[in-house]
C-alpha cells in the first residue's frame, strides 16, 4: 500500500502542509518496521512557520475557488512577511526573500 502511495502521489503535486506529513507519516511507519533508511532532503520550506504554511494554503485555496480578491489579499500578507510565491501548474512554490 505504501508504494502505491509513493507510486500514484507525485511529490510536486503535494502542498507543502502535506510533504511535511507525508514525511512524518514515512518515519512514523519506519520506526515501526525499520525497513529503509531514510534521509530526508533538506528543504528551506521546511523551517517556514506555520502561520507562513497556513496563509500560502489560504491563498492557494482562495485562488482555487477563483476568489482572486482573496488570494491577492494573502499574498500581500505573505509578501509583507518576506516571502514571495509562485504558482505552478498544479500547486505553487515559496520562497524567503533575501531583500
Amino acid at each position: 500500500a505504501i508504494f502505491t502511495l509513493i507510486n500514484n502521489y507525485k511529490a510536486i503535486n503535494l502542498s507543502i502542509k502535506s510533504k511535511s506529513e507525508l514525511i512524518e507519516l514515512l518515519n512514523q511507519i519506519n520506526n515501526i518496521f525499520e525497513a529503509w533508511e531514510f534521509i530526508a532532503k533538506p528543504l528551506d520550506n521546511m523551517e517556514m512557520s506555520d502561520e507562513i504554511i497556513d496563509l500560502a494554503e489560504k491563498r492557494w485555496s482562495a485562488k482555487m475557488n477563483k476568489n482572486f480578491e482573496e488570494a491577492d489579499k494573502y499574498r500581500k500578507l505573505l509578501e509583507d512577511r518576506g516571502y514571495s510565491i509562485k504558482d505552478t501548474k498544479d500547486n505553487y512554490t515559496i520562497e524567503k526573500r533575501n531583500d
